[in-house]
């Protein structure tokens, strides 16, 4: 399967839907793993799977994601696309069970960033290790994602069933001919009015 895409757009999305997925389905069925360890593989014969499933038509890249999580009450399915709202329990600003905040997380990074840069760090990896960070809480993800995808003409779209679980769609334009999606307001802003370039007088082509 071939396709035009931005690398890390693509990555973001994916991760996103899929924990999202993953932490539903663990949520769900936690009473499965009564006396398994979660950390078993007993633990993951226990879980039902979560499915993706690819498919390439004419226009789009559909990327389905299929779990048994649950799923989210009708009341909720407009929520969720805002910013800052998570059915998970908000990160502490300060480290909490082994946890760190998303603060201390960019610290981490910029130590590994100058390691790599000073030769202390292999292309492969680094001698400093990230901490443990909060897995969901912020109320970032999934909106964002959908940012994404729309900005080059795709979309993300649920379709749940409570007491269940969801579907997840991830639609992306497949030929990567579309133009940026702006917002309407960038759109009829004067600046945004043409796109046409109009040289001005005494202007030289060099």
């Amino acid at each position: 399967m071939h396709f035009t895409y931005i690398p890390h757009h693509l990555h973001y999305m994916l991760t996103e839907i899929l924990k999202n997925s993953m932490r539903a389905t663990v949520e769900a069925h936690m009473h499965k793993l009564n006396g398994v360890g979660i950390n078993t593989a007993a633990a993951a014969l226990a879980l039902p799977p979560i499915k993706v499933v690819f498919v390439a038509g004419n226009e789009d890249i559909t990327i389905k994601v299929i779990d048994e999580g649950g799923g989210i009450p009708r009341s909720e399915i407009k929520a969720i696309w805002n910013f800052f709202h998570s059915s998970a329990e908000a990160p502490d600003s300060e480290s909490k069970d082994g946890l760190h905040s998303s603060e201390e997380m960019g610290q981490w990074v910029n130590l590994i960033r100058d390691e790599r840069q000073n030769g202390g760090g292999s292309s492969s990896g680094s001698n400093v290790l990230l901490p443990p960070s909060a897995l969901a809480g912020y109320g970032v993800g999934l909106p964002l994602s959908r940012l994404f995808a729309r900005y080059f003409g795709g979309d993300i779209t649920l379709s749940s069933m409570e007491g269940f679980g969801t579907d997840a769609y991830l639609h992306i334009p497949r030929l990567g001919t579309n133009c940026e999606a702006l917002p309407a307001p960038v759109q009829m802003s004067p600046g945004e009015l043409d796109s046409t370039y109009v040289p001005y007088p005494g202007y030289t082509a060099y």
